[in-house]
């Protein structure tokens, strides 16, 4: 079964409701400054290549059968794997997976043309003896609001505002480590919808991990909404976004 097509999602926005207005005083104030650096890690990564690479050693009772196992890993400015840590899996390949996968040599990963340390999943799954790897990024993702948005005039959403209403909303994508381990799992996150009905910020308030929270934001960034009304004008609000990643 094709795997993009085994994808079922799910987004609710789930208002908020309190007796009165604004919010800019709830935005903290002492979070850091948003640099959104995984966007712009994103936007010009390239993933290292391998140069040397091992297949790890298949148990004789996996041999006429299938399994995976997931790691985390730092892939070095080097092109090395460092810092292997099981993320799940068939825990029968854990030794020979680490194993093999220390020996293993990539060309640099580079942002902007300039080679960086990067943290990685890696994924090596058994088919009747036979082995394939994915490696694929584990980027970082906003997990608080821009500070900055404390001098809007943002609305949380009461009984009385009509919410903003999706009327583009993609799907987002599985990573290839989730899909290996049958991830099933629902994230939360924080959106400021503007009067315009575009996204103003997205952040991840509950996360779930294997890449598919930065998955969420990328996805969630390019939504588009009627706006929240209030008193019959368009306004800015906060909201929260839920997203159940299911494999059927």
């Amino acid at each position: 079964m094709n795997k993009q097509s085994a994808i079922v999602f799910a987004a609710v926005l789930l208002p908020i409701v309190i007796a009165s207005g604004a919010i800019a005083q709830d935005i903290p104030r002492d979070s850091p400054q948003q640099s959104d650096k995984s966007a712009g890690i994103a936007k010009g990564l390239e993933l290292g290549h391998p140069i040397r690479v091992t297949d790890p050693v298949i148990p004789k009772t996996l041999s006429d059968q299938t399994g995976a196992i997931v790691l985390s890993a730092i892939m070095t400015k080097e092109g090395t794997f460092q810092d292997l840590v099981v993320a799940g899996g068939n825990a029968e390949l854990k030794d020979s997976a680490i194993t093999a996968v220390k020996e293993w040599l990539y060309t640099p990963s580079t942002s902007k043309g300039e080679p960086i340390e990067l943290s990685v999943y890696i994924t090596l799954s058994s088919n009747h003896g036979r082995c394939s790897r994915f490696v694929e990024p584990n980027l970082p993702f906003p997990t608080k609001p821009n500070p900055d948005l404390k001098t809007r005039n943002i609305y949380r959403i009461v009984r009385d505002m009509q919410p903003p209403h999706a009327t583009y909303a993609p799907d987002p994508e599985y990573t290839q480590a989730s899909i290996a381990l049958r991830s099933e799992n629902t994230l939360l996150l924080g959106v400021i919808v503007g009067s315009d009905g575009l996204l103003i910020d997205v952040w991840v308030k509950r996360a779930i991990g294997l890449g598919l929270d930065q998955k969420a934001v990328d996805t969630v960034r390019q939504w588009k909404f009627q706006p929240a009304m209030k008193d019959g004008e368009p306004v800015a609000v906060y909201a929260e976004i839920e997203v159940a990643f299911h494999l059927q």
